[in-house]
């Protein structure tokens, strides 16, 4: 006997309001701040996929025969733990300095992220409201649909951060303040392609990716 899967090719839908926080509210703060919910919410990815693997135990539950699924449990909730941990010393090194010293500059650049934030909470509505209907489909090789928000929600965070990052260089050359932006960004498009990696290519991705943000914090 296995554990009931339900319907296969459909995610559990993510409370609206918790991502509408996570992504709109984050980043009108500060880059940092949104990136830090970025992984927070990889990290809760990793643990429900961890999850996910329970259809493939038997009942009652032993390890005999499936080894191979409890190291892949193991590996997604070993990261999702390093990513919890190393937020704690990210969030502590958060500097939240102006981007300018001139208050005009600065005052532009809020300017310039608070109509990318809108575009972005547009941009969220609109999956949102496909996701609840079910039109936002991820095709699978086998040409099976399957509904998968988190990946559609990191693309367009990819996009929303180099929109941040262009929006930057408006108002400071800085080289500090660039690279870390740009690498802001980049920590997205990792987390990105983890999404889609095999599942232990998955966990080490993550974890690389958790420390190349705290590097940069």
């Amino acid at each position: 006997m296995r554990f009931p899967t339900g319907r296969p090719n459909r995610r559990p839908r993510p409370p609206f309001a918790v991502w509408r926080h996570f992504a709109v509210f984050g980043l009108a703060k500060s880059v940092a701040t949104s990136l830090g919910m970025q992984l927070e919410i990889f990290s809760l990815i990793l643990l429900r996929k961890a999850f996910d693997q329970l259809p493939h135990l038997p009942e009652p539950i032993s390890l005999g025969g499936e080894l191979k699924t409890v190291l892949r449990m193991a590996s997604l909730g070993l990261s999702a733990l390093i990513v919890f941990a190393l937020l704690i010393p990210y969030r502590r090194l958060q500097r939240h300095a102006p981007i300018s010293k001139d208050p005009e500059d600065v005052k532009r650049f809020v300017g310039l992220k608070k109509a990318v934030c809108l575009g972005l909470l547009l941009a969220f509505v609109a999956t949102g409201a496909f996701f609840a209907l079910g039109d936002l489909t991820v095709w699978s090789p086998d040409g099976i649909p399957s509904l998968d928000f988190f990946k559609v929600f990191y693309t367009i965070l990819i996009f929303t951060d180099l929109l941040i990052v262009l929006a930057s260089l408006t108002v400071t050359r800085d080289y500090a303040i660039v690279f870390r932006n740009f690498a802001f960004a980049l920590v997205t498009v990792f987390l990105r392609l983890a999404l889609t990696a095999e599942v232990y290519t998955e966990a080490l991705i993550g974890t690389g990716t958790a420390v190349f943000a705290l590097a940069v914090a």
